[in-house]
Order: C-alpha cells, then sequence, then structure tokens
C-alpha cells in the first residue's frame, strides 16, 4: 500500500510536506515497526538518491513486500541507472 501520491519535481511547494512525514516516520520508528521501503519512497519523492538507495537495501534485508514491484515502478527512475540499483532487482529476482 502506498502511503503518498505520485512523485513530486524539486520545486513543487509541498515538498515540505515529504519532510515532514519522513521526521515523523522516523520518529514513529522509535517505537514501532516502520517500512523501510516506505522510507525509501520519500527519500526518492524528495530526490535522495543516496538515502532512497540505503532505505531499499534495508528493505530488503527486511523482506518487504513493497519490493516486489520495484522493478516497474516509475517512482524509483532516479535511481534506476545506478548499478546498486540493478544489483538489488537481480537479489530479487526482478531483472530483465
Amino acid at each position: 500500500m502506498r502511503l503518498l501520491t505520485p512523485a513530486k519535481t524539486q520545486f513543487d511547494p509541498d515538498l515540505h510536506i515529504f519532510s515532514e512525514k519522513l521526521d515523523g516516520m522516523t520518529e514513529l520508528s522509535k517505537h514501532s515497526y516502520v517500512s523501510s521501503f516506505e522510507i525509501a519512497v520519500i527519500h526518492a519523492r524528495l530526490g535522495e538518491k543516496e538515502q532512497t538507495l540505503t532505505w531499499l537495501e534495508k528493505a530488503y534485508d527486511e523482506h518487504d513486500s513493497g519490493l516486489v514491484s520495484l522493478g516497474v515502478d516509475p517512482l524509483f527512475n532516479s535511481v534506476r541507472g545506478d548499478a546498486r540499483f540493478h544489483a538489488l532487482l537481480r537479489r530479487l529476482g526482478l531483472a530483465k
């Protein structure tokens, strides 16, 4: 289940909403489970490629079900050219 709306551009005035969402999820994670995949989603929406890849790796380690559509989800187009992303797809059995 995707918690957020389609990707925003760098110039979108609503980007602060994603930052606030990330802050809230970070706080919640101190005492409850928070999906690493959903944190990766927020970082992707914020254009934070390194953090996106870091949290996708954590999602893989946690066997997060959100990864099932990773190979075709346009939200991750910004990291699709990265070798680490391709390696993750291979480990998931989603590489073309």
